[in-house]
């Protein structure tokens, strides 16, 4: 029989539809339509990551090379599809030091990414720093930024001296209360 407006419909099995005259033939109003599953490979995730400041020489690049625990290290993340979008605070701890084969010229290294970059040598999008002190004679005019490197959860944090781009080293953030801030938008192959 004609299914109305006012008619209740219910299918067991898979339901196959195909557009008609009107273009609306199938609508998913949001509030009806939800996204319940979060979790691995689902097309919308959330969630938080640990940035972990480390260095071009570490013993092991996926570990801290400051000796001080940081007052605060917290990351978010949203990824759609291929797409992640990730933002981080770093502030530094009371103390300074250095572990795991850091020194003062350490270029810096941000790791703990929730998921690795693509897998393509060329692709190294550029991030953002939105909040940042350095007091150990950090310049005025370094402005302070950062790129992912493919295919590894790190980012490279770098800045601009005037037309010449250096890699800032561990020397300007091993300093009580130092902090980093920033955020990256990326691609990625993993599922």
């Amino acid at each position: 029989g004609a299914i109305t407006a006012s008619s209740t419909l219910s299918v067991t099995g898979a339901l196959t539809a195909t557009a008609g005259a009107s273009s609306n033939a199938v609508s998913l109003q949001s509030a009806n339509f939800k996204m319940t599953d979060l979790t691995t490979n689902a097309f919308y995730r959330t969630g938080t990551w640990t940035p972990i400041i480390s260095g071009d020489d570490a013993t092991d690049g996926d570990a801290t090379i400051f000796s001080t625990t940081p007052a605060t290290a917290y990351g978010t993340y949203t990824r759609i599809g291929d797409l992640v979008a990730v933002s981080w605070t770093y502030i530094n701890g009371s103390g300074t030091g250095y572990t795991n084969n850091g020194s003062d010229a350490s270029h810096l290294r941000i790791v703990g990414l929730p998921f690795k970059l693509k897998n393509v040598s060329t692709y190294n999008p550029g991030g953002v720093i939105h909040d940042y002190l350095a007091t150990s004679g950090w310049a005025t005019g370094y402005t302070p930024m950062t790129s992912g490197i493919y295919n590894t959860k790190k980012i490279i944090l770098h800045y601009a001296n005037g037309a010449v781009m250096e890699l800032a080293d561990a020397v300007y953030w091993n300093v009580a209360s130092a902090k980093i801030a920033g955020s990256l938008v990326y691609e990625t192959d993993e599922a």
